[in-house]
């Protein structure tokens, strides 16, 4: 990887070229560097969005589109980082090292692990050019961990692999490593476990199969779920705590409850009154339906309508806040131009847009949705949050 200065400066003076474009250029040239050069112009654009920590580094080794894409983003590591605390950790799915470098802020040591060599090495070069000399990169994966060590570790973090040829999977037993059979193992050398999972992991069926899960957190990143964080704690026997937090900056919106709680919340239906609510992406996927209601004093349009409304404004609500102009039959011409929300409804949110004529805008809202008599609705209003 020690290219010569000049094969730097031509990434960073087309950094950004379109890469499809440069990838021809590089061909006719027939540049010997043309893979790296593709590879690290396509790490700095992703790093604008998703590492932008990663921009300020002269030098810093990006890996392959697909470790790219599996790694987490900086503004999730950074919240993992912050949840957990102690002396030594591992990260026995390392992949890029995102999580592992900002664990390594946090950890006297971090092991990071990683089956792929070429991974390992990009790792190690990364950690040293961030200083970040804490920070032990070794090749293998984690079931050879486990055999291998009997070292005690403060925590221990998997990023279980969701894809095998090209397909996703989100069940627990289905990723690599599979988590549940290496559980005893692992708890055999910390009494403290993180797991990231999918995001459309079932969190009812996470419960079930880990007796230990303490704490589940989803994290959505500007409103758009992004993972889900199982916390796990060798002594711990019952329920867990369900958190969801959305990520804004260094703004955390935190709702927190227990299935029981849900199951034993009241829930009220009504038509639209003044204000009109819908909750974070974190909050509808942990599935705090009817205890956001009762926690807040709302009432819910519909069973299977996840929008709720109240005569008062609540603005300490966690979502999107709507003061409500006008509701009523779909029409055309009542709603010419919108922001155009479906919730229950049949029809797309295209289609929507073609059937009644609704043009773009960022300003106003237009919800279509379905009431508890089944009577479907639009709901106009301007968003106050």
């Amino acid at each position: 990887m020690n290219y010569p200065d000049a094969v730097w400066d031509f990434i960073e003076e087309n950094q950004a070229q379109d890469p499809n474009q440069l990838a021809l250029k590089l061909a006719k040239q027939n540049n010997a560097a043309k893979e790296f050069i593709l590879q690290q112009i396509n790490g700095k654009q992703k790093a604008k969005e998703k590492f932008p920590f990663l921009l300020d580094l002269e030098k810093f080794l990006y890996p392959s589109k697909r470790a790219i894409e599996q790694a987490s983003s900086e503004i999730t590591a950074r919240h993992k980082a912050q949840q957990i605390a102690g002396k030594r950790m591992a990260d026995l799915s390392g992949g890029m090292g995102v999580d592992s470098f900002f664990f390594a802020q946090k950890f006297e040591a971090v092991y990071y692990l990683e089956r792929k060599a070429e991974l390992v090495g990009l790792a190690e070069q990364n950690a040293k050019l961030m200083g970040l000399e804490n920070m032990i990169c070794k090749q293998g994966n984690a079931e050879d961990f486990l055999k291998q060590t009997s070292e005690k570790f403060d925590w221990l973090y998997l990023d279980p692999d969701r894809r095998k040829k090209e397909k996703r999977f989100h069940r627990i037993e289905d990723c690599e490593p599979n988590v549940l059979d290496l559980l005893p193992n692992l708890l055999q050398l910390s009494e403290n476990i993180l797991i990231k999972l999918s995001p459309l992991i079932d969190l009812k069926d996470v419960l079930k199969q880990i007796s230990q899960c303490e704490e589940i957190q989803v994290i959505g990143v500007k409103n758009e779920c992004k993972e889900v964080l199982a916390f796990i704690n060798k002594a711990h026997q019952g329920g867990a705590r369900i958190k969801a937090i959305d990520l804004k900056g260094s703004v955390k919106i935190n709702y927190s409850f227990k299935f029981e709680e849900e199951e034993a919340s009241a829930v009220y239906f009504h038509e639209p009154l003044n204000y009109l609510y819908e909750p974070n992406a974190s909050i509808l996927k942990a599935g705090a339906f009817k205890k956001i209601a009762a926690d807040f004093k709302l009432y819910k349009l519909a069973q299977h309508t996840h929008l709720y409304t109240s005569e008062r404004l609540e603005k300490e609500f966690p979502g999107r806040i709507i003061k409500i102009d006008w509701w009523g039959n779909p029409q055309n011409g009542k709603c010419q131009s919108a922001n155009v929300v479906k919730r229950n409804f049949p029809l797309s949110v295209a289609q929507i847009r073609k059937k009644y004529k609704i043009k773009e805008s960022l300003k106003s809202y237009c919800y279509a949705c379905t009431l508890n008599n089944d009577k479907r609705i639009f709901i106009t209003g301007e968003l106050i949050n």
